[in-house]
């Protein structure tokens, strides 16, 4: 087996047939992991950012990978993307939030600190009244 295709001796010396497969699933491509433990951690794909695999132009999606072994054909190339199974919609909508991260933890970061500037100035308007119970009666007269 190689590349995709199942080899056999052939009727001549030193000669391979191809052999057809009908459980194409059985002779699918060998899937390794992503840096199946064989780079070191700065070399590996996303060590400057998220954005270096999560990108339209990213190597993890937007690579192909032809499956080459040794036999005589090769395979057709293959897109990265098709390979994890992922819809190629799904995979730019992903892309697009990577992209605008830094963005987003802005935005995040910014409603968060309004709402804590607001529960407190709450806070600090209720404990008033609730210190001065006279200045209360003498409103409500």
């Amino acid at each position: 087996m190689s590349s995709g295709f199942v080899y056999a001796v052939g009727d001549e010396a030193e000669s391979l047939k191809t052999i057809e497969v009908k459980d194409t699933d059985a002779i699918d491509m060998l899937r390794w992991p992503l840096a199946h433990n064989v780079r070191p951690a700065g070399w590996s794909l996303g060590v400057s950012g998220c954005t270096e695999c999560h990108s339209d132009t990213g190597k993890i999606f937007a690579s192909t990978v032809t499956p080459i072994g040794p036999g005589p054909d090769q395979g057709e190339p293959v897109a990265m993307y098709t390979l994890q199974g992922i819809d190629p919609d799904q995979r730019l909508a992903w892309n697009e939030l990577f992209t605008n991260r830094a963005s987003f933890k802005w935005i995040v970061g910014a409603s968060l600190s309004i709402l804590t500037v607001t529960l407190l100035l709450g806070l600090g308007m209720w404990i008033g009244r609730w210190g001065r119970p006279e200045t209360a009666k003498q409103n409500a007269a």
